[in-house]
């Protein structure tokens, strides 16, 4: 065969070669990375709960390759479209994540992205069931998946179970939003937060056991919470809203497990081992009020004047 011929029927093998849209994304993703190399510096979060940033010293210098790199990764890249394979490295090769955990804060109605490696779960807004709905509490600390083309999402907790978040505002006169938290339903409890211009905040919690599986639209955006025992469930547990209740330490080190599968059928799982502890926090403002909201970072104890920290729930993901 001579070097012509050679030449065709190598043509003719990339023709029929087609990298899939995720590989494709991935050596995009890459690309402007490295062109670009930006950095970030953090500003805090906006009004409603996003994280600023900041893009400095961002390089967009264009810097040539030797004609011996050039020849090298031609020579490799040659390699790896005949073999079929697509190798990108990003984040020190263990790839970029498609879909992102984020804590939700129910009295501020914020949403508190992962950082770092941490979720910040807020715990503040516990709500109790009676004895006849399954006792148990509501411990605040919620979580929602965000991400694109997401199709299902499954979640699941080795300790305790998960709950969903409903929500729902209302214009209600002071005597009527007893009637509203009261009203029959599948949900175990509920909480209402009442605003001065008449609105009310309605929050219904649902038991749904230790594991669920979301298909479809709702999947991006359901907020799920953890739900914790009566420490007393059984012979001789108090009938008290909240008289026996477990301490959050009961959540140290349980696992929350995630897995997402997307439109384009690829997947992805985290896993996030929970911890108690203290988190530095922002204020922000929601509907007229100042709140603080546990972020993403580890404090070093509680502040005296107690202004700067939350001991809360929070996930480190593996």
């Amino acid at each position: 065969m001579g070097i012509d011929d050679f030449e065709k029927d190598y043509r003719k093998l990339q023709g029929r070669i087609a990298p899939s849209a995720e590989a494709r994304s991935r050596v995009a993703d890459a690309v402007r990375k490295d062109a670009f190399a930006e950095s970030e510096e953090r500003l805090g979060i906006d009004r409603v709960g996003r994280a600023r940033y900041r893009v400095r010293g961002v390089d967009r210098s264009i810097r040539p390759l030797s004609g011996a790199f050039r020849s090298f990764a031609a020579a490799v890249c040659a390699v790896l479209v005949c073999a079929g394979l697509v190798v990108v490295a990003v984040n020190g090769g263990g790839g970029s994540s498609r879909f992102d955990i984020q804590a939700y804060a129910a009295e501020s109605g914020t949403v508190q992205p992962s950082r770092d490696g941490l979720v910040a779960f807020s715990y503040g807004e516990v709500a109790f069931a009676t004895p006849d709905k399954g006792g148990g509490q509501f411990t605040g600390c919620m979580f929602q998946i965000a991400g694109e083309n997401i199709a299902s999402v499954e979640a699941s907790l080795d300790r305790g179970e998960l709950y969903r978040c409903d929500e729902e505002w209302v214009q209600a006169e002071s005597g009527e939003i007893e009637a509203l938290m009261g009203a029959e339903g599948d949900w175990q409890a509920s909480l209402a937060k009442a605003y001065a211009d008449g609105r009310t905040h309605l929050f219904r919690f649902t038991r749904l056991g230790p594991s669920v599986v979301e298909e479809g639209s709702a999947a991006v955006g359901m907020r799920l919470g953890m739900w914790l025992p009566d420490a007393g469930d059984g012979e001789g547990a108090s009938s008290g809203l909240g008289a026996d209740m477990l301490p959050l330490e009961w959540l140290d080190g349980a696992k929350l497990t995630v897995s997402v599968r997307f439109a384009d059928g690829a997947s992805e799982t985290k896993e996030v081992v929970l911890h108690t502890g203290y988190l530095k926090t922002v204020t922000v403002e929601e509907n007229g009020v100042e709140w603080r909201v546990a972020v993403p970072e580890l404090a070093d104890g509680p502040d005296p004047a107690g202004q700067s920290t939350f001991y809360t729930l929070y996930g480190t993901i593996e």
